[in-house]
This record gives C-alpha cells, sequence and structure tokens, in this order.
C-alpha cells in the first residue's frame, strides 16, 4: 500500500477512506507542524534565558499531530501500515 503521507507540511495528497471525518484534524495537524515551526525559529533568535518556553510550546505541537494520527488509526479510518508509514515521515 502506498504512503498517502507525502508533503513536508503535513498534509496529504491522498486523504484516508473517511476524509469527511478526517479533514478537520488533518487541517489541525498542518495547523500545528507551522506553529512548531514558528516557535522554532523563536527559541532559535531568543536569548539563553527565553529558549526554553517556545520549545516547551514545540514540544506541545509535536505531540498533539501524535495524538491525531493515534485517534485516527484507533478509529480505524487509516491502517496500521499507512500509521507506520506516517510515523516514518
Amino acid at each position: 500500500m502506498p504512503c498517502w503521507w507525502t508533503s513536508p507540511a503535513g498534509r496529504s495528497t491522498a486523504p484516508p477512506p473517511c476524509p469527511r471525518a478526517t479533514a478537520s484534524l488533518l487541517a489541525s495537524a498542518d495547523r500545528l507542524a507551522l506553529d512548531c515551526l514558528e516557535l522554532v525559529i523563536e527559541a532559535i533568535n531568543a536569548s539563553p534565558v527565553k529558549k526554553a518556553a517556545p520549545l516547551r510550546r514545540a514540544n506541545l505541537n509535536l505531540e498533539k499531530p501524535r495524538a491525531f494520527w493515534r485517534l485516527i488509526h484507533e478509529r480505524r479510518w487509516i491502517s496500521a501500515q499507512q500509521l507506520l508509514c506516517v510515523a516514518q515521515k
């Protein structure tokens, strides 16, 4: 089965079998990925004392899509193979 998770911004090119139900989760994952990138850039440009806060928020933003993908898999909207493909990207 081909991996449908292809774009670096976190957007899928071919949604899972239930696209209507997962569209908001995919949009949230995209938004969180971009927010995370913004926070990492903020941390890079911050003074050493102020780096911790944006990095903690970035870490939280990385955990949220993981939870979304686990939820999508648990509801059987994607197969275990598709989840593995997402995890490897």
